[in-house]
């Protein structure tokens, strides 16, 4: 009985040794198998990796479009203030250019300096149109006194030499370097920095100026 029983469990080992080392046995279960037709579903329904799409540019946000706006305005109004302070200053231009013309003889430093009393009276009158009443009607120290009120200063050593030579006799020869230097430096001086004024500005300067020169009070007040 024993032996019939060992011939049997080792008849089954080795039938079970011989359908392990099949080659169809390796190969896994057959589609066709039960559970085969599930395991090739799932792997056909594997798919490759998909990168996001870049994102654009445009449309522009919300907060784009702002800071876009602000900046197109921004440069629209200092492109205007350049503009109107260009065409405003264009009379001091103009006027620089014809003080560097005013010929210069040693002999005619009086004639030098009128012609460039004539010059800065146009400029006068070019930056402030609404004094013409008034400021016509000065002259000597009252209009160096006038000039050196609207540049923005005290009275000083060129104003004073400006005026002398304007309404004095001839000066002497050695003095006439000196001179015409601060003539020409109080002219490029005004012209270049003289200051803006109201109406109202402008007629305190001249009711100013009438109190401290008695030459002007006989003169009679212009309201501008």
């Amino acid at each position: 009985m024993n032996a019939r029983c060992h011939k049997l469990f080792t008849a089954s080992l080795t039938g079970i040794a011989v359908v392990a080392s099949h080659p169809l046995a390796a190969q896994g279960p057959h589609p066709n198998m039960p559970g085969g037709d599930a395991k090739q579903q799932l792997l056909a329904q594997l798919h490759d990796i998909i990168h996001p799409e870049a994102v654009s540019w445009w449309p522009l946000s919300v907060g784009w479009w702002i800071v876009i706006l602000s900046t197109l305005t921004a440069a629209a109004l200092a492109l205007r203030w350049l503009f109107k302070r260009r065409k405003l200053s264009r009379y001091r231009r103009q006027a620089l250019k014809m003080l560097e013309q005013i010929p210069l003889n040693d002999n005619q430093t009086a004639n030098y300096a009128q012609q460039i009393a004539v010059l800065l009276k146009r400029c006068f009158f070019a930056a402030y149109p609404q004094s013409r009443p008034f400021a016509a009607k000065i002259h000597g120290d009252q209009w160096a006194q006038l000039l050196v009120k609207t540049k923005g200063e005290a009275h000083n050593a060129a104003t004073i030499q400006w005026s002398k030579v304007l309404y004095s006799p001839q000066p002497a020869a050695q003095d006439t370097p000196h001179i015409t230097s601060h003539i020409k430096q109080f002219a490029r001086q005004w012209i270049k920095q003289h200051k803006t004024f109201s109406a109202s500005e402008l007629s305190a300067i001249f009711d100013e100026l009438q109190s401290e020169l008695p030459a002007a009070k006989g003169a009679k007040h212009v309201s501008i």
